[in-house]
């Protein structure tokens, strides 16, 4: 063998073996600005073993180019013999087949090292390379019946934004193409080497590949385009060469300014929906006569402390469900005295005769209890009062109502300015009857995640067990931290004290710190799986640096949900397994029914709990349990009595089981 061929094997080993530097050296022309460090991660994605690999990028990430030559070179090398590339259309997976086909004719370097692989038939469509490999475009809803290369069937499907305007706009077309992947493509691959690699950028909350990235069955990646310093806890882009932060946050600020926010979080963070924009649109907003059926009617009052022009004032709201559509009678927003909302709430009484009326039970505790009891009195009879803690981050709590106008669930009986005034200015500007409304959906019978949950679960002046560790165990959004202070005792969990703040972990970490320090002297920190994530992350790693402090990583929160049933159907020598101390309200407003899921249009549960403050408390909770359970099982069934020494280390107890 002569020097140059000797030389070509050599290479071509190198690349079978090392893919990263097989892109750059065998594309230059293509790889223009330095790789960023995730372009490694999603080779990784592609080329790995995994039947079905989904992941999400953002706007521009380049992950179609590196999709295209991860086609190239496993046809190149024969690692598949029948790769297919869907687009939404047959003509958008020609635009993926058309730069490969141009790379097999014109790259000297591949030609060089594979030789002249130009083969027939060689279409917009069809490639039939040299070496027998065929590479062919289809697009979503074609048949696959009879798509074979010779005797080989399709072993690689690599599809490219499956989904396009025309194909999210209704539930309707979002189910066809999902059932056609499910029903028609996969059906058609080989059945033991046949592949999925499902790339996508996000064009709405209930795209395909959203619904694919958090399907455990799929090996799945996000890369927003900024991302959480693991060591400053700032934020940095994911390319800087090509979208450095100056370019990033410009960016940011024009989709803000033009109302576009959402599309903003969506094309470039890969999120399903951001609320820090504006949720509400004046075209969510419908206005329809009353339906004639009798529908019952609940009632809210937010009551301000104060009554000047600058203060909050009172909201007020009445509603109907029916069904999944929410009727809005009245909302209205008062500066009102004591003595004026007490008046007002007799007049609604009067007028909708509601099954309850809400009131928050700050307000009612501090003026409203003893003048309402004097209007009962002076009426004569009862008024349907119910107390309704405070939520602690309003804004979060009023956006709930946001995918109930979107969906075009409200209804206003007739114009409401206040109302409508509030949420088109929302976030910014007053809400106090928005904040109203949005009790209409806690108020709402649901399905909680755990209907075991009673009053037998809850506690007065629980308190931590000393020479037992006690673990703070914490969770986060991006604008919001979440933490529980609970403990693992005799095989009960025991919940203490919660936190939830509408801040990121950077802003109130260290402040959390020291109220938990205050509490029980000592913790240990213990966090989901995903919230160490260097992509995805909400700054919690570097919080948790900057206290010099080290976390216990749990179980991931995806895969946990529902683990605390067992345990609070369990008693352990007449008592409940599971304990959570009174003050600890998120957690049993969250068990209570706070951490539910919602019906949607068809009586059907939605496939996860609604996300909001309760269910980001119960990922700590639900991580944390699945995790000690499965490290430090000490069962009361088992004959080995298990103990912890001060310091939190396990030793078998010789002391009988009780």
């Amino acid at each position: 063998m002569s020097t140059v061929e000797d030389r070509k094997v050599e290479m071509l080993r190198f690349f079978k073996f090392n893919r990263a530097a097989a892109h750059r050296y065998l594309f230059p022309h293509r790889h223009k600005d330095t790789d960023p460090d995730f372009h490694a991660d999603i080779l990784d994605l592609l080329y790995s073993p995994d039947p079905l690999v989904a992941l999400m990028a953002f706007r521009g990430a380049a992950k179609s180019t590196l999709l295209e030559e991860y086609i190239l070179l496993t046809a190149l090398f024969k690692e598949a013999l029948f790769p297919i590339i869907v687009g939404p259309k047959l003509e958008s997976a020609c635009e993926r087949l058309t730069p490969i086909r141009n790379e097999i004719e014109t790259n000297e370097l591949i030609i060089g090292l594979f030789g002249d692989q130009i083969g027939s038939p060689w279409t917009s469509s069809e490639l039939v390379l040299a070496n027998g490999v065929k590479i062919q475009a289809i697009g979503a809803g074609q048949s696959m019946r009879g798509k074979k290369n010779n005797t080989d069937r399709p072993d690689l499907a690599a599809i490219d934004d499956l989904e396009d305007e025309d194909s999210v706009n209704t539930e309707e077309q979002r189910r066809k193409t999902d059932v056609w992947m499910t029903g028609t493509l996969r059906p058609a691959l080989h059945p033991t080497k046949g592949k999925v690699r499902f790339i996508g950028t996000a064009i709405h909350p209930k795209s395909l590949i959203f619904k694919k990235c958090n399907d455990p069955e799929w090996k799945s990646k996000v890369f927003p385009i900024v991302n959480i310093d693991l060591e400053t806890g700032q934020e940095v882009s994911a390319w800087p060469d090509r979208f450095p932060m100056e370019w990033v946050e410009k960016t940011r600020r024009e989709y803000v300014n033009s109302g576009n926010f959402i599309q903003f979080e969506q094309e470039y963070m890969c999120r399903a929906e951001d609320v820090a924009g504006k949720p509400f649109q004046p075209r969510m907003i419908k206005v329809e006569p009353a339906p004639s059926s009798i529908l019952p009617v609940e009632i809210f009052v937010d009551p301000a402390r104060t009554v000047k022009a600058r203060s909050a004032r009172t909201g007020y709201a009445a509603w109907s469900w029916m069904g999944n559509k929410l009727i809005v009678h009245e909302a209205e927003g008062h500066f009102h005295k004591p003595d004026e909302i007490v008046r007002k709430i007799s007049e609604w009484d009067d007028k909708f005769k509601p099954i309850h009326i809400g009131v928050e039970q700050d307000g009612l505790e501090e003026f409203l209890m003893q003048p309402l009891r004097s209007e009962m009195l002076r009426l004569g009879r009862s008024i349907p009062i119910v107390g309704q803690h405070a939520p602690r981050d309003k804004h979060r709590f009023i956006e709930g109502l946001q995918p109930f106008y979107i969906a075009g669930d409200v209804v206003h009986i007739k114009h409401l300015p206040d109302l409508e005034q509030e949420l088109l200015q929302f976030p910014t500007g007053r809400m106090d009857v928005p904040n109203a409304l949005a009790y209409a959906l806690k108020m709402r019978a649901g399905r909680p995640v755990y209907e075991d949950f009673t009053a037998q679960h809850i506690a007065q002046g629980l308190e931590p067990h000393r020479g037992t560790p006690v673990y703070l165990c914490i969770t986060s959004r991006p604008a919001m931290t979440a933490a529980v202070m609970c403990q693992y005792v005799d095989g009960v969990v025991k919940i203490y004290h919660d936190w939830v703040y509408s801040e990121p972990p950077a802003e109130c970490f260290g402040r959390l710190i020291r109220e938990a320090v205050m509490i029980c002297g000592e913790v240990k920190l213990a966090t989901p799986k995903e919230q160490m994530d260097p992509y995805s992350n909400n700054g919690l790693p570097a919080a948790i640096r900057s206290e010099r402090m080290m976390a216990q990583t749990t179980s991931p929160a995806a895969q946990v949900e529902g683990q605390l049933r067992p345990w609070l159907q369990k008693q352990l020598r007449g008592s409940p397994a599971v304990m959570v101390n009174s003050h600890a309200r998120w957690v049993v407003n969250a068990l209570s029914g706070g951490y539910a899921r919602k019906l949607d249009k068809g009586g059907r549960l939605s496939p996860q709990p609604i996300d909001n403050q309760y269910r980001l408390v119960m990922e700590a909770v639900e991580s944390f349990v699945n995790w000690f359970d499965k490290q430090h099982q000490n069962s009361v069934d088992s004959n080995v009595r298990y103990d912890f020494t001060a310091d939190g280390r396990r030793f078998i107890s010789m002391r009988p089981t009780r």
